[in-house]
């Protein structure tokens, strides 16, 4: 370990090449490892053409959850509304902006890994951080990918502060407020995983206690609600003045409930051991990582020495995990997430190379340039994409996908409205359509549990609305009777999915 715990803020000035480098990795790396960058035709994945529709919406006037439904946190569809500034038809400026994000973290896992080791130690870590996290991101584009980077900067002042740095009242508050808007971030992205900072907050604030320093708890609090007020009040304003704040609480809180799994049975319990040896078997090298991690946390004192962090630690790692691994769907993307503890497991195995990585040769540079190069070619290689040739801007055939084709159809058409009886798969965004109606797609949730989204598509079926109508149904009510099939397409990441286009009689 490097005893430099005084220094370990980064200096942009010094270490602005560092900066540098791990900007042009990120936008490298997510040039090749996301279906939003340039280089490949389309993403096909519902979430982020949703979020894009929804984006979209806010930017022509409609109103998320009022207008155009979806159960996310509101914070998601202004990223991608701003995405669509950039590009109307393309997922362009989601890339941009996912790059950005994605440095962040990288940057972030830095610094967190300069509190205990050399600057080439660290800087090896931050970019096998996105190895670990590209094991998990599936397509790109998820609201978890957006909330990573916010993770990694709260663990990194968690850590830091739990190391003796920001301890003074000065310290402790800017932790506070950072962690407050941090929080905010997440809450208003997918407030389920704000799950992870109520454990570590309790634990500064009950260490503050027992030093009986109880004005520091209550200015604790109140700079935790500063920051957290900073990025919470232009939305909760938002939606008051478009009255549509009872719409969002609707959407965001009592829908998602009707998602979660409640009680604790025989069988969730064994669903989850059955899910752990799973996930620890498919992803044997970043997954372990990550236990890793969370071990030497709790059960050394190298890293962490009181008690309280320890605990706080663990139950924020708890609190976070459970959710995901007993959630109805289990998303393999959501465990994204838990990452951020995987770099202490680098950090502990770096432990052991960093005295013989700084004594191998006075000049480092070839290390940074060699260890750049491997481990952009590991990221690319580990996610595949480059071998999906029919999805690639580059192919040599297949090129064509059938949301361009179904556009093309649709916008030979005067002011063409369309409907989407399932997930959204792109076409709004292909045909650069404005969704005109509330549920302009079905989410994931049965009939049984919430039949409002069926019965108001049936009655727009009904009643021809629509002038176009994607879906992979055949049999839908009133379909046959009021529109003809026109068109159909095969979906590049199913080739068993058919998707058909219809058109009002």
């Amino acid at each position: 370990m490097v005893n430099n715990l005084t220094n370990n803020s980064l200096s942009i000035k010094k270490d602005s090449y560092f900066i540098f480098i791990f900007l042009l990795f990120s936008f490298i790396v997510c040039f090749f490892n996301t279906l939003n960058s340039p280089y490949y035709l389309f993403n096909e994945w519902c979430d982020p053409q949703i979020y894009f529709s929804i984006g979209k919406g806010i930017f022509n006037g409609k109103v998320p959850y009022k207008d155009l439904f979806d159960h996310k946190g509101p914070l998601i569809y202004f990223i991608y509304g701003i995405g669509y500034l950039v590009s109307n038809t393309s997922l362009l400026g989601i890339y941009l902006i996912q790059s950005c994000f994605w440095f962040l973290s990288i940057l972030f896992a830095y610094r967190t890994a300069k509190l205990f080791l050399s600057n080439i130690s660290s800087f090896i870590i931050a970019l096998l951080y996105t190895t670990i996290l590209y094991s998990k991101s599936g397509s790109g584009g998820s609201a978890d990918e957006f909330i990573v980077p916010i993770i990694t900067i709260s663990f990194y002042y968690f850590l830091s502060y739990f190391n003796g740095n920001y301890q003074s009242p000065k310290g402790l508050y800017k932790i506070m407020l950072i962690q407050g808007f941090t929080f905010a971030f997440a809450f208003f992205v997918k407030f389920s995983v704000c799950v992870f900072w109520a454990p570590l907050i309790l634990a500064i604030c009950y260490r503050i206690y027992t030093e009986k320093k109880y004005k520091q708890i209550v200015f604790c609090f109140m700079y935790f609600m500063v920051g957290f007020i900073i990025l919470a009040f232009p939305f909760l304003l938002y939606f008051l003045l478009n009255n549509a704040f009872a719409d969002f609480i609707f959407a965001y809180f009592t829908f998602n409930s009707m998602y979660a799994s409640t009680g604790i049975t025989i069988d969730v319990v064994l669903n989850i051991a059955v899910r752990f040896v799973k996930l620890t078997s498919r992803f044997y090298i970043a997954f372990p990582l990550v236990l890793l991690g969370l071990a030497v946390l709790i059960f050394t004192k190298k890293y962490i020495k009181e008690k309280e962090y320890k605990i706080g630690i663990f139950f924020s790692f708890v609190f976070l995990y459970l959710p995901i691994v007993n959630s109805r769907d289990h998303h393999l993307y959501a465990y994204i997430v838990l990452y951020v503890f995987a770099i202490m497991g680098l950090v502990y195995i770096f432990g052991f190379l960093d005295k013989y990585l700084m004594k191998k040769k006075s000049n480092h540079y070839p290390i940074y340039i060699l260890s750049f190069i491997c481990i952009l070619a590991l990221n690319i290689y580990n996610q595949g994409l480059l071998a999906n040739e029919r999805s690639a801007l580059f192919c040599k055939e297949n090129c064509s996908y059938g949301q361009k084709e179904f556009a093309e159809i649709i916008n030979k058409e005067h002011n063409p409205t369309l409907l989407d009886l399932q997930l959204d798969k792109g076409i709004y965004m292909a045909a650069d359509i404005v969704p005109s109606y509330k549920y302009f797609f079905h989410p994931a949730i049965d009939n049984t549990v919430f039949p409002d989204i069926s019965e108001f598509q049936k009655n727009i079926v009904k009643n021809s609305g629509p002038m176009f109508i994607v879906t992979s149904r055949t049999n839908f009510p009133y379909l046959n009777e009021n529109y003809t099939m026109i068109a159909t397409y095969t979906e590049m990441q199913d080739p068993y999915g058919e998707i058909y286009l219809y058109k009002r009689k």
